[in-house]
């Protein structure tokens, strides 16, 4: 059989080249994604809420750059919280023990509660900090 012309009906939308698809706004959705990003920065900030260079963050910084496991053990059973500090630029101890290779320090911060998904300043990961030794 043969189609004839009155069987395709030149209104029907079921062809329409745009049917399925939505607009997509690039901009909003990455304004949205930043937005995100820097709301999730200040919810990590708050459980460090000071990011700032002080004694305490050089003094972290020179244990793990000098491997110092059983001083990072006593500071992290007497103040937990450690494990969490932050430098002026973000970074911290888990930071540092990548960026040092220091594995065993990795381990006890993780294992502390040290976040290994967190972001400094720039959107660096602690893990993103082992690929530029």
């Amino acid at each position: 059989p043969q189609a004839d012309d009155d069987d395709f009906d030149d209104d029907d939308d079921d062809f329409d080249d745009d049917d399925g698809f939505v607009d997509f706004d690039h901009e909003a959705d990455a304004a949205a994604a930043e937005r995100a990003a820097l709301a999730a920065a200040r919810a990590r900030q708050a459980e460090w809420p000071q990011w700032s260079d002080s004694e305490d963050t050089t003094q972290m910084w020179s244990i793990i750059y000098n491997g110092n496991v059983e001083a990072l053990e006593k500071w992290i059973n007497f103040a937990p919280a450690v494990v969490k500090m932050r430098s002026a630029d973000g970074r911290g101890p888990l930071w540092w023990a990548f960026e040092y290779g220091r594995t065993d320090m990795v381990d006890l911060l993780i294992s502390n509660g040290a976040d290994k998904d967190a972001a400094d300043t720039h959107g660096i990961s602690p893990q993103e900090m082992e690929a530029s030794t």
